[in-house]
């Protein structure tokens, strides 16, 4: 096993707001590697480390800040919500 260490993005505010953003809250799915994006100029490095890590996957680019605005990242809205008990 080897740990990775990868960046925030250098973004920490917006407007007068402090942001939560983070790159490790990726989906990977077959083939490719679904990657949060913030415009920010981390988003390259993040990019060439997630690429790393996961050989042979496609790594793309999704801007996740409206995502984030709303208290989640790409993995978190890819998983399962539980069914209602009756």
């Amino acid at each position: 096993m080897r740990i990775i260490e990868v960046p925030a993005p250098a973004t920490t505010h917006v407007e007068d707001d402090i942001v939560d953003w983070s790159y490790i809250n990726h989906y990977v799915c077959n083939g490719a590697v679904i990657m949060c994006a913030f415009d920010d100029p981390n988003d390259d490095v993040a990019a060439a480390l997630l690429a790393d890590a996961y050989p042979g996957r496609q790594i793309v680019r999704v801007d996740a800040r409206a995502i984030f605005e709303c208290g989640g990242g790409i993995h978190c809205i890819t998983q399962q919500v539980p069914g209602l008990l009756q």
